[in-house]
C-alpha cells in the first residue's frame, strides 16, 4: 500500500510541474512627470552646416527634435532610444516586441532607417538641451564627448551600427510609427547581445521643409506621445518540481513491499 501512495505522489507532482505557462506584457515608456526614468534613454545627435558648435551639442534632456534627410544638405539629425530589459531573463521566451516613436511635422520624408547600436557602442543620454556637451555626454561627433568618437560622425558606420538585413524602415506618419523589434530583443534578452538600443537616421526628402519631429521623454504629454518599447514575453514552468518528483522513481523501486 505505501508503494501505492508513493506512486500517487510522484504522479500528481509530475502535473503540477507540466502546468500551462501564460504570457506577460511588459509595457516600458517613461511616465515620470520629468522624463527621468532610469529605464529609458533618448535624445538626438546633430549636425549643422551653418552652425558648427551643433555637432558637439548633447540633446539629452530635449523634449523633441526635427528628424531630417541624411540627403538633405545643411542639416542632418539622429535619435537615440534604449530601454531596460534587464528584468527579462535569459531563458524567458520573447512573444513579441514593437518599438513606438511619436511623430509629427511637414514634407515627404519617409524611409527613415531603424538601426541597433553594435556591441561597445553603449552611450548615457545626458543632461543638456541643445547645449554643449559633457564629458561622456553624445553629441554628433563623439559617443563619449571629449573621449570617444563615434567611427563615423552622426553614429553611422559599419562598426557603430549594425547595417545588416536587421535595418528597419519609417514611413514617417503622423502619430505613433511602430516597428517590429523582436528579433533584436530576442538577442538582447535570449543570445547574450549587448543592449545598446537603437539609432533612428537617413531617411529620403528633397528640401529642408521635409522632416518630421520626433518626442522624447521629456515631452510634457506623457500619456501620448513618449517613446516606447512592448514586450510580450512567457516564463516557463518550473521543471525542478518535475525533476524532483523523477528522482524519487529509483527509490520507489527499491522500497520493499510492506
Amino acid at each position: 500500500m505505501r508503494a501505492v501512495a508513493w506512486g500517487l505522489c510522484v504522479m500528481m507532482v509530475i502535473t503540477v510541474g507540466m502546468g500551462v505557462a501564460q504570457a506577460t506584457i511588459l509595457p516600458i515608456k517613461d511616465t515620470t512627470t520629468a522624463g527621468d526614468s532610469s529605464t529609458v534613454r533618448d535624445g538626438s545627435l546633430d549636425w549643422s552646416s551653418t552652425d558648427a558648435s551643433a555637432a558637439n551639442n548633447n540633446n539629452g534632456v530635449s523634449t523633441d527634435d526635427r528628424q531630417y534627410s541624411d540627403g538633405v544638405a545643411g542639416t542632418k539629425r539622429h535619435s537615440m532610444y534604449w530601454f531596460d530589459l534587464s528584468s527579462l531573463k535569459p531563458a524567458w521566451t520573447i512573444n513579441s516586441a514593437t518599438f513606438g516613436v511619436y511623430m509629427t511635422g511637414t514634407g515627404a520624408l519617409a524611409g527613415l532607417k531603424l538601426s541597433r547600436f553594435n556591441a561597445g557602442k553603449d552611450w548615457i543620454e545626458g543632461t543638456k538641451d541643445y547645449a554643449t556637451a559633457t564629458t561622456d555626454e553624445p553629441c554628433w561627433n563623439y559617443r563619449k564627448y571629449n573621449g570617444t568618437a563615434w567611427a563615423t560622425a552622426g553614429a553611422t558606420g559599419v562598426t557603430d551600427i549594425d547595417q545588416g538585413a536587421t535595418q528597419q524602415t519609417f514611413a514617417g506618419a503622423v502619430g505613433y510609427n511602430i516597428r517590429d523589434v523582436k528579433t533584436w530583443v530576442q538577442d538582447w534578452v535570449n543570445n547574450g547581445v549587448p543592449n545598446n538600443g537603437m539609432l533612428l537616421w537617413g531617411g529620403t526628402g528633397t528640401a529642408t521643409s521635409c522632416y518630421k519631429v520626433v518626442y522624447f521623454s521629456e515631452d510634457s504629454l506623457a500619456s501620448n506621445r513618449r517613446p516606447y518599447l512592448t514586450v510580450d514575453y512567457t516564463v516557463p514552468e518550473p521543471v525542478t518540481v518535475l525533476l524532483l518528483a523523477v528522482g524519487l522513481v529509483p527509490m520507489l523501486r527499491r522500497r520493499r513491499p510492506v
